[in-house]
């Protein structure tokens, strides 16, 4: 054994003794390298995995919060829409409820007006002239209660004639240029016809 180690040592043994004792260790070496490449290439597909999965995940972060930024500016502009829709609503009401007020506001002043139901006063004559614009008595009348002063406790209210039919058939009116005093709760007080002036109206009042 001493004279073989020898001679491998001084370069005088076989070719075949030499590769039976280097084969080991090039296995070794080749298994290391085989190791080490295997090792750093799952480290570069684990880096890459997870840079993957990083940049998926700020994707998915991104898209959430642009849908809550999008669903956020929904909400917004439903609640503008909504603010503008009420607020549009609350000036019909003011403007209707102006109208209203107006309205109130002729019946408690003395005159001659177009008919509207919510124009009946308390502590008025309440009197409903009824005409037709085709009835001549009815618009010599006319023109005389719209040219005259009306006494401050009538309310004279003019209806048309061939439009409130209910009114017609409520107090029996079966002709034009006809006279109705109500109450504020509609009730008949009087019925008569042919008053052509304020003059011939009181006689009947």
């Amino acid at each position: 054994m001493w004279n073989e180690d020898k001679s491998c040592s001084t370069g005088t043994c076989s070719t075949s003794k030499c590769g039976k004792m280097m084969m080991p260790m090039m296995i070794i070496v080749l298994v290391l390298v085989i190791a080490w490449v295997f090792v750093y290439a799952n480290k570069d597909n684990t880096s890459t995995e997870n840079m993957s999965m990083k940049n998926d995940a700020e994707k998915i972060v991104s898209h959430d919060n642009t849908d809550m930024n999008v669903g956020d500016e929904k909400m917004m502009d439903n609640k503008n829409e909504w603010t503008e829709e009420e607020m549009k609503k609350m000036k019909e009401d003011e403007k209707s409820s102006m109208k209203m007020e107006d309205k109130m506001d002729m019946a408690m002043e003395s005159g001659y007006k177009i008919y509207s139901p919510e124009l009946l006063v308390a502590n008025k004559a309440n009197v409903l002239f009824f005409a037709a614009s085709w009835c001549p008595a009815c618009q010599a009348a006319d023109k005389n209660f719209s040219s005259e002063t009306i006494p401050e406790n009538i309310n004279l209210l003019k209806v048309d004639y061939d439009k409130y039919n209910d009114l017609k058939v409520k107090y029996w009116v079966t002709m034009q240029h006809t006279y109705v005093e109500v109450d504020t709760e509609w009730n008949l007080i009087k019925k008569w016809s042919g008053s052509t002036n304020v003059s011939d109206l009181l006689k009947e009042i």
